[in-house]
């Protein structure tokens, strides 16, 4: 079984899954100091929003093309 977040869940099952939104909100919370790692994270967040608002589009809209594509996108984006 996988549950979101909630902090009720912890220590009973062995994976959480989080959506998209609360997946970022851990990244919000990185506080690097040197220079190459604030833009890696700021780079970072930046992709994760634009790859956010194609779901919000594709959701309009969906098709086999595209969800490919949204798909090998989300492997590149999280790997």
């Amino acid at each position: 079984m996988i549950c979101d977040d909630a902090p009720q869940f912890k220590g009973i099952l062995e994976f959480l899954g989080l959506c998209l939104i609360h997946e970022e909100r851990h990244y919000k919370k990185l506080t690097p100091s040197h220079p190459d790692f604030i833009k890696a994270v700021a780079d970072f967040r930046e992709t994760f929003w634009k790859y956010y608002e194609k779901l919000k589009l594709y959701k309009i809209n969906p098709n086999d093309k595209k969800r490919k594509e949204l798909s090998d996108e989300f492997d590149l984006i999280f790997r």
